[in-house]
């Protein structure tokens, strides 16, 4: 007893010895210290379980052949090392008379080894050997002790590493972001991607893979050069997984996972690879690989994915700029080609050369254009580049696309002929086709159509700008025939001088006529295109008050009102209630004509226009048809706003009811988003937020829960704690939330703040790990109200907590769950709600 007592004296000594150790080294020398001091014997060593759990390897050692040491290759189950690797420590007194004893030491007459167990898992053996004396029951007690402290003093300075080493790459991160926001678009910046890959985050090897029409193309490889132009398909290799997932995996040996491609690297034995995401789409993956087994870790896939999104972000801003770049050079080209339209009198004659310029503008490979034959109405190939001997094609109209936008007047993009009924081939191989009418007045005189071979060559933008395009195409046509037209007016009349002035008198009139009419033309043209805009902004919203201001601006500039009103019938008074006015009488005394246009949806009246104007202004009938066509549209127009918003409010109601059914699944947590809602709303007035921002945090938090509905029974309304599986499910439940109320455009935000609502302070929450002021503000103020409720409920598995013991967690965890000014608000408010 007084050798044991002398031991443990000893040891508890030097156990304070291993607090302190900076590197992982320096504290494997000295738990071999107190080892050597405790224990007397100068063999012992430290082994690591390594990755895969089947071998061990020495890390530290003393009184061993260092050629041994190196050379050593065990295994877990095998040996007294690899027996306490299995998770039993082993006491062997005479290890001669040891079966599986592997001779490391000459003369060795007894060993001890016990496993380090870190959080229930086997990281490593301590083991130790005697060539003197064996040991006995009470050295096997205190060793395995020691273990203990070893193993805690191993994972508390894993930890604190793992914490500064994140520490330093989060810096780093932080540094790639600034240096990325810096960067030029284009291959600069992929260049300047990889380079901050390798300096600020040390992967040597790293390729750019983005998606291209629906294929992964290697953009930019650094490391593994000829992997640049590969191209994957979506699900194809472990990249490809990670595009179709959409979040970020490591598989440890490439060598036991069929879906590893060798891209060119040579020795490839590990690979990380992460989604590159925006607005929830992904838009490439982020790909490193590494020679070395298992050299990527979670906090690898922790920055990399952080660095991912910050990739992302640089990338839509880059190609941001370069689409507006590209944009604004394409739309100087369709300029320059409208001035060269509108100054050519041959242009019949000279289409081909102007269609030409069109195609380098635009970035086309061919186009046609196509003019309808007065006689039989077809389509007639009139000049074309790029199709090849096409002039004189003839096309019905209604067959193939541009035979269908002829028939609708519609503007048509085809991302895929193949899957085009009556498509009719203009090129070989042809893959996307695109065809704008032109129009002249609402008349449709022809059609301007391009294709390519390659599928999804065009957009939505290039569809807007061949558009444009056709236009002025469509303009310049007739100004020039109406030119053509004047040239051989003038022509007949050199011809037949002396007869002119005999008709002198008749031509002036005719000259005046033509005078009036071009001027009631460019009038009819103004008001139509008014119209055409009007008729867009109104149908494009389903806003009724900015479209009750659209309509009565677009009307008032039509007519040159000077005041205007629209007034609605009262569903329940029957009475007209002004609904929006703009403008004013200027002079109230001065005689006005006063405008009513009755405002219909079939036979029902829903109310009136009112427009007032000047009375020498008499209104026309051409006028007036324009006025009844836009009110007509105007009534459509609110009828359709007046039915969303009662849409919307019936599912609002619906989701409403949808949370307390939720709720009514519990008993335990019936009432609970009324009460965080009521929470919610008292915090918000004693911080001074207005009445229109209260309001829209009552409802957030109202519904916070709503996504819950997608959470099964068994997790729900489980009685247990929840196991780490059944939390992901539960953290799942804020962005269903998002998905159910994202749609409903008139909550504004709400969708947003209820998705963050269990972001926390320090960035631990979820589901995107935003901090401090990454999270809105409105949901901060909902994760109070709701981890108050939560506390101060009863639970299946624990007692409802008192308004004291709820206030002062609050506080504990404010500055790291929770933002310190909410929290002592939200006190304030309790406070005196309690008084």
């Amino acid at each position: 007893m007084p050798q044991l007592a002398e031991k443990l004296a000893i040891l508890n000594r030097a156990l304070r010895r291993l607090i302190g150790a900076g590197t992982l080294p320096e504290l494997e020398e000295r738990i071999l210290d107190v080892v050597e001091e405790v224990f007397g014997r100068d063999t012992a060593a430290l082994l690591e379980v390594a990755p895969g759990g089947r071998t061990l390897r020495i890390t530290a050692s003393r009184g061993y052949d260092p050629a041994a040491v190196a050379a050593y290759q065990g295994r877990v189950g095998e040996g007294i090392a690899g027996m306490a690797a299995l998770g039993e420590p082993r006491l062997v007194e005479d290890v001669r008379r040891e079966a599986g004893y592997i001779p490391a030491v000459a003369g060795a007459v007894s060993e001890m080894a016990v496993p380090l167990v870190v959080e229930g898992r086997v990281t490593g053996v301590l083991d130790i050997e005697s060539r003197f004396e064996a040991f006995d029951a009470g050295d096997m007690a205190l060793f395995t002790a020691f273990a203990e402290h070893a193993a805690w003093a191993l994972r508390h300075l894993d930890a604190t590493l793992r914490s500064q080493e994140r520490a330093r790459r989060m810096e780093l991160l932080h540094r790639a972001r600034l240096a990325l926001n810096e960067s030029e678009g284009g291959d600069g910046l992929l260049d300047r991607i990889l380079d901050l890959a390798k300096d600020a985050l040390g992967f040597d090897s790293v390729a750019i893979l983005l998606e291209e029409r629906r294929t992964l193309v290697v953009r930019r490889a650094r490391g593994r050069e000829d992997a640049e132009g590969l191209r994957l398909a979506p699900g194809q290799g472990i990249a490809g997984a990670v595009f179709m997932a959409g979040r970020g995996e490591i598989v440890a040996d490439v060598d036991a996972d069929p879906r590893h491609i060798d891209a060119g690297g040579a020795g490839e034995r590990c690979e990380m690879a992460v989604p590159m995401l925006l607005d929830g789409a992904v838009i490439g993956v982020l790909d490193a690989v590494s020679a070395t087994p298992g050299a990527f870790g979670d906090l690898d896939l922790e920055i990399f994915t952080a660095f991912a999104a910050q990739v992302a972000s640089a990338l839509r801003q880059a190609r941001h700029v370069d689409r507006i770049r590209a944009q604004a050079r394409r739309l100087r080209e369709i300029q320059r080609a409208g001035h060269a339209l509108n100054a050519r009198r041959d242009l019949e004659d000279r289409l081909d050369e102007i269609l030409s310029a069109a195609v380098e503008a635009l970035g086309l490979e061919r186009v046609a254009l196509l003019m309808v034959d007065t006689i039989t109405r077809d389509l007639v190939v009139h000049s074309a580049v790029g199709y090849g001997d096409i002039i004189g094609k003839r096309i019905p109209v209604g067959e193939g696309v541009t035979g269908k936008v002829a028939e609708t007047g519609v503007p048509a993009w085809v991302e895929d002929v193949r899957e085009h009924p009556g498509y009719l081939e203009g090129v070989t191989g042809g893959r996307t086709e695109m065809a704008v009418p032109l129009r002249v007045f609402g008349e449709l005189i022809g059609v301007l159509d391009t294709e390519s071979p390659d599928p999804y060559a065009f957009g939505p933008e290039d569809l807007e700008l061949l558009g444009a395009f056709g236009d002025q195409v469509a303009v310049a046509l007739h100004n020039a025939r109406l030119i053509q037209g004047l040239e051989d007016a003038n022509a007949r009349m050199v011809e037949n001088m002396e007869e002119m002035g005999r008709l002198n008198w008749e031509l002036e009139s005719y000259a005046k006529a033509i005078q009036e009419a071009n001027h009631h033309l460019g009038i009819q043209v103004r008001q139509l295109t008014a119209i055409h805009e009007a008729g867009q902004a109104i149908t494009s919203s389903l806003d009724l008050n900015r479209t009750l201001e659209v309509i009565l601006r677009t009307t008032g500039g039509i007519v040159n009102a000077s005041a205007g009103a629209i007034k609605l019938i009262d569903e329940e008074t029957k009475e007209f209630k002004v609904k929006a006015a703009s403008g004013k009488v200027v002079d109230p005394g001065a005689p006005f004509q006063k405008l009513d246009l009755p405002l219909r949806i079939g036979d029902k009246t829903i109310g009136v226009f009112e427009l007032f104007r000047s009375a020498g202004d008499e209104m026309d009938e051409t006028e007036r048809k324009m006025l009844e066509t836009l009110a007509s549209q105007a009534s459509i127009a609110i009828e359709n706003a007046r039915l969303f918003e009662d849409t919307q409010r019936t599912y609002y109601e619906t989701l409403r009811s949808l949370a307390k059914a939720i709720e009514a699944r519990d008993d335990y947590t019936r009432g609970h988003s009324e009460r965080v809602a009521e929470l919610s709303l008292a915090t918000a007035r004693g911080l001074g937020l207005p009445d229109a921002e209260c309001s829209v945090i009552f409802n957030s938090a109202l519904l916070h829960d709503i996504g819950k509905i997608g959470v099964r029974d068994a997790v729900l309304l489980s009685e247990n704690p929840l196991t780490p599986a059944e939390m992901e499910i539960i953290r799942k439940h804020p962005t269903y939330s998002n998905t159910i109320l994202g749609p409903l455009k008139f909550l504004g935000q709400v969708a947003e703040y209820v998705k963050y609502h269990h972001e926390s302070w320090d960035g631990t929450g979820y589901p995107k790990g935003l901090k401090g002021e990454e999270i809105p503000y409105y949901s901060r103020i909902i994760t109070v109200a709701d981890a108050y409720d939560a506390m101060t409920s009863t639970r299946p598995y624990r007692k409802a907590k008192t308004h004291e013991e709820a206030l002062a967690e609050l506080r504990r965890m404010s500055g790291k769950q929770f933002d310190p000014k909410i929290v002592d608000a939200f006190a304030r408010v309790m406070s005196v709600g309690r008084d």
